[in-house]
């Protein structure tokens, strides 16, 4: 199966999901899925946003910012190719502790719920967002959007899986 994963940045303590890392997330669901022999491809949410709100030009920062941080963290993709060959789209969002990103804006639901409403694939929702998410600390968590997904899934690592995980 054509699995395409897209990583909309975690925010959660000890999650490392923000770049310049790579959370865990990510490098669990790609493990788990190419151990089961699926072909799996990924995407940031940067590549989402180059080519679905910038039509694939990529903007250049304002005289105030150093970088544009909605569009720093691309792949190799290209991503409506990846995207057309995708059966299942993991979709990894959520933050729940408040941040100042300097490298990295993660998605929120809202912004990705409408990007992806043309994709024709299944999208099962998975990270910090299953639980609720916000942008902002404080706040009510952000869940409009659920219905768009087929599938609302918790990847989550639990105590029993860390020998496995560890092998």
């Amino acid at each position: 199966m054509n699995y395409t994963i897209l990583d909309c940045y975690t925010d959660e303590a000890s999650g490392l999901g923000v770049p310049p890392y790579l959370g865990t997330y990510p490098r669990y669901i790609y493990g788990m899925l190419k151990k089961e022999g699926h072909d799996v491809k990924y995407l940031t949410i940067d590549d989402l946003r180059l080519w679905k709100k910038y039509h694939g030009i990529k903007k250049e920062p304002s005289e105030k910012e150093k970088t544009n941080i909605l569009v720093y963290n691309l792949t190799v993709n290209d991503t409506k190719s990846v995207l057309e060959e995708t059966e299942e789209l993991i979709v990894i969002l959520g933050v729940h502790v408040p941040g100042k990103y300097l490298s990295a804006l993660p998605g929120t639901l809202r912004e990705v719920v409408p990007l992806l409403r043309d994709i024709s694939c299944k999208k099962i929702l998975t990270g910090p967002a299953v639980l609720g998410t916000q942008l902002e600390g404080g706040k009510f968590a952000e869940t409009k959007g659920y219905e768009q997904f087929d599938e609302i899934k918790d990847y989550g690592l639990r105590f029993e899986e860390l020998e496995e995980v560890s092998d």
